[in-house]
Protein backbone atom coordinates (compact mmCIF):
# COMPACT_ATOMS: atom_id res chain seq x y z
CA UNK A 1 0.00 0.00 0.00
CA UNK A 2 1.33 3.46 -0.88
CA UNK A 3 2.24 5.96 1.83
CA UNK A 4 -0.54 8.27 0.61
CA UNK A 5 -3.08 5.45 0.87
CA UNK A 6 -1.84 4.51 4.35
CA UNK A 7 -2.10 8.11 5.51
CA UNK A 8 -5.58 8.47 4.07
CA UNK A 9 -6.92 5.28 5.66
CA UNK A 10 -5.17 5.80 9.00
CA UNK A 11 -6.41 9.38 9.41
CA UNK A 12 -9.87 9.07 7.85
CA UNK A 13 -11.64 9.40 11.21
CA UNK A 14 -9.50 12.37 12.25
CA UNK A 15 -10.22 14.03 8.92
CA UNK A 16 -13.96 13.56 9.36
CA UNK A 17 -13.85 14.79 12.98
CA UNK A 18 -11.93 17.88 11.90
CA UNK A 19 -14.42 18.65 9.13
CA UNK A 20 -17.26 18.27 11.64
CA UNK A 21 -15.73 21.03 13.78
CA UNK A 22 -15.86 23.44 10.85
CA UNK A 23 -18.95 25.25 9.60
CA UNK A 24 -18.75 23.00 6.55
CA UNK A 25 -22.41 23.08 5.51
CA UNK A 26 -22.53 26.89 5.66
CA UNK A 27 -19.24 27.15 3.78
CA UNK A 28 -20.50 24.87 1.01
CA UNK A 29 -24.06 26.13 0.65
CA UNK A 30 -23.11 29.82 0.69
CA UNK A 31 -24.87 30.71 3.94
CA UNK A 32 -21.88 31.51 6.16
CA UNK A 33 -22.09 35.02 7.59
CA UNK A 34 -19.33 37.60 7.40
CA UNK A 35 -18.51 37.52 11.13
CA UNK A 36 -18.45 33.70 11.18
CA UNK A 37 -16.11 33.71 8.19
CA UNK A 38 -13.83 36.17 9.98
CA UNK A 39 -13.75 33.92 13.06
CA UNK A 40 -12.92 30.93 10.88
CA UNK A 41 -10.08 32.75 9.12
CA UNK A 42 -8.72 33.93 12.50
CA UNK A 43 -8.86 30.36 13.77
CA UNK A 44 -7.09 29.08 10.64
CA UNK A 45 -4.45 31.77 11.17
CA UNK A 46 -3.81 30.44 14.68
CA UNK A 47 -3.61 26.87 13.39
CA UNK A 48 -1.22 27.71 10.59
CA UNK A 49 0.95 29.94 12.76
CA UNK A 50 1.47 27.05 15.17
CA UNK A 51 2.16 24.40 12.53
CA UNK A 52 4.08 26.57 10.10
CA UNK A 53 6.32 28.16 12.74
CA UNK A 54 7.23 24.64 13.79
CA UNK A 55 7.84 23.48 10.23
CA UNK A 56 9.95 26.54 9.40
CA UNK A 57 12.32 25.58 12.18
CA UNK A 58 12.54 21.92 11.16
CA UNK A 59 12.14 21.44 7.39
CA UNK A 60 15.49 23.06 6.64
CA UNK A 61 17.07 19.98 8.23
CA UNK A 62 15.35 17.81 5.61
CA UNK A 63 16.25 19.17 2.15
CA UNK A 64 14.27 16.49 0.29
CA UNK A 65 10.97 17.85 1.62
CA UNK A 66 11.78 21.54 2.20
CA UNK A 67 10.69 22.57 -1.34
CA UNK A 68 7.24 21.07 -0.68
CA UNK A 69 6.57 23.24 2.34
CA UNK A 70 4.83 26.39 1.23
CA UNK A 71 3.64 28.67 3.97
CA UNK A 72 -0.03 29.53 3.76
CA UNK A 73 0.00 31.99 6.64
CA UNK A 74 0.57 34.92 4.25
CA UNK A 75 -2.62 33.96 2.40
CA UNK A 76 -4.58 34.14 5.64
CA UNK A 77 -3.00 37.51 6.46
CA UNK A 78 -4.18 38.80 3.07
CA UNK A 79 -7.72 37.57 3.71
CA UNK A 80 -7.90 38.97 7.25
CA UNK A 81 -6.59 42.36 6.16
CA UNK A 82 -9.11 42.46 3.29
CA UNK A 83 -11.83 41.98 5.91
CA UNK A 84 -10.38 44.75 8.10
CA UNK A 85 -9.64 42.31 10.89
CA UNK A 86 -6.66 42.34 13.22
CA UNK A 87 -4.26 39.47 13.07
CA UNK A 88 -4.48 37.09 16.02
CA UNK A 89 -1.38 36.67 18.14
CA UNK A 90 0.79 33.96 16.61
CA UNK A 91 0.46 30.64 18.37
CA UNK A 92 3.61 29.11 19.75
CA UNK A 93 4.26 25.59 18.56
CA UNK A 94 3.38 22.97 21.15
CA UNK A 95 4.72 20.04 19.18
CA UNK A 96 7.27 17.50 20.30
CA UNK A 97 10.65 17.36 18.65
CA UNK A 98 10.44 15.85 15.23
CA UNK A 99 11.53 12.25 15.09
CA UNK A 100 12.30 12.00 11.40
CA UNK A 101 11.51 13.18 7.91
CA UNK A 102 8.49 10.87 7.65
CA UNK A 103 6.82 12.64 10.57
CA UNK A 104 7.21 16.00 8.83
CA UNK A 105 5.82 14.54 5.63
CA UNK A 106 2.75 13.44 7.60
CA UNK A 107 2.25 16.97 8.89
CA UNK A 108 2.65 18.40 5.40
CA UNK A 109 0.15 15.81 4.13
CA UNK A 110 -2.54 17.47 6.25
CA UNK A 111 -1.63 21.00 5.18
CA UNK A 112 -1.35 20.18 1.48
CA UNK A 113 -4.46 18.01 1.55
CA UNK A 114 -6.44 20.91 2.96
CA UNK A 115 -5.72 22.81 -0.24
CA UNK A 116 -7.74 20.20 -2.18
CA UNK A 117 -10.69 20.70 0.16
CA UNK A 118 -10.23 24.43 -0.16
CA UNK A 119 -11.04 24.21 -3.85
CA UNK A 120 -14.47 22.76 -3.01
CA UNK A 121 -15.07 25.35 -0.27
CA UNK A 122 -14.08 28.18 -2.63
CA UNK A 123 -17.09 27.40 -4.83
CA UNK A 124 -19.41 27.90 -1.86
CA UNK A 125 -17.67 31.12 -0.85
CA UNK A 126 -18.01 32.54 -4.35
CA UNK A 127 -21.76 31.93 -4.39
CA UNK A 128 -22.18 33.55 -0.96
CA UNK A 129 -23.44 37.12 -1.52
CA UNK A 130 -22.04 38.28 1.83
CA UNK A 131 -18.54 36.97 1.04
CA UNK A 132 -18.22 37.04 -2.75
CA UNK A 133 -16.40 40.41 -2.75
CA UNK A 134 -13.51 39.05 -0.66
CA UNK A 135 -10.29 37.70 -2.18
CA UNK A 136 -10.46 34.23 -0.55
CA UNK A 137 -6.72 33.90 -1.03
CA UNK A 138 -6.39 31.05 1.46
CA UNK A 139 -9.12 28.97 -0.13
CA UNK A 140 -7.91 29.75 -3.63
CA UNK A 141 -4.68 28.00 -2.70
CA UNK A 142 -2.73 27.16 -5.81
CA UNK A 143 -5.75 27.67 -8.05
CA UNK A 144 -5.56 25.46 -11.14
CA UNK A 145 -2.20 24.13 -9.96
CA UNK A 146 -3.70 22.63 -6.77
CA UNK A 147 -4.27 19.21 -8.32
CA UNK A 148 -0.88 19.01 -10.06
CA UNK A 149 0.86 20.24 -6.88
CA UNK A 150 -0.90 17.52 -4.87
CA UNK A 151 0.24 14.90 -7.37
CA UNK A 152 3.82 16.19 -7.13
CA UNK A 153 3.57 16.13 -3.32
CA UNK A 154 2.31 12.54 -3.22
CA UNK A 155 5.10 11.48 -5.57
CA UNK A 156 7.59 13.04 -3.16
CA UNK A 157 5.97 11.17 -0.24
CA UNK A 158 6.43 7.85 -1.99
CA UNK A 159 10.10 8.62 -2.68
CA UNK A 160 11.03 9.98 0.75
CA UNK A 161 9.05 7.84 3.20
CA UNK A 162 10.16 4.22 3.27
CA UNK A 163 7.43 1.67 4.07
CA UNK A 164 8.93 0.96 7.49
CA UNK A 165 8.47 4.66 8.43
CA UNK A 166 4.79 4.87 7.50
CA UNK A 167 3.82 4.87 11.20
CA UNK A 168 5.92 8.02 11.73
CA UNK A 169 4.17 9.71 8.80
CA UNK A 170 0.81 8.80 10.35
CA UNK A 171 2.01 10.18 13.70
CA UNK A 172 2.89 13.50 12.03
CA UNK A 173 -0.53 13.68 10.36
CA UNK A 174 -2.21 12.92 13.69
CA UNK A 175 -0.29 15.77 15.33
CA UNK A 176 -1.40 18.20 12.63
CA UNK A 177 -5.03 17.08 12.79
CA UNK A 178 -4.85 17.44 16.59
CA UNK A 179 -3.81 21.08 16.25
CA UNK A 180 -6.65 21.76 13.80
CA UNK A 181 -9.13 20.14 16.17
CA UNK A 182 -7.87 21.91 19.29
CA UNK A 183 -8.23 25.34 17.67
CA UNK A 184 -11.49 24.62 15.84
CA UNK A 185 -13.09 23.32 19.05
CA UNK A 186 -12.38 26.70 20.68
CA UNK A 187 -14.06 28.51 17.82
CA UNK A 188 -17.49 26.98 18.39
Amino acid sequence: MSIAAQLKSSTENLHRQTENLMPSAALLDGSLGLSEYGRLLSCLYSIHSEIENYLVSTTSDFPAIAPYFEQKLAWLVEDLIAMGLSLPHPTEPSLPNVKNQAMLVGMLYVLEGSMLGGQVILKGLRKNAALAHLPHRYYTGHGPMTGPNWKRFTEMMEKTVPPDEAASAVEGAELAFGIFQRHLARMT
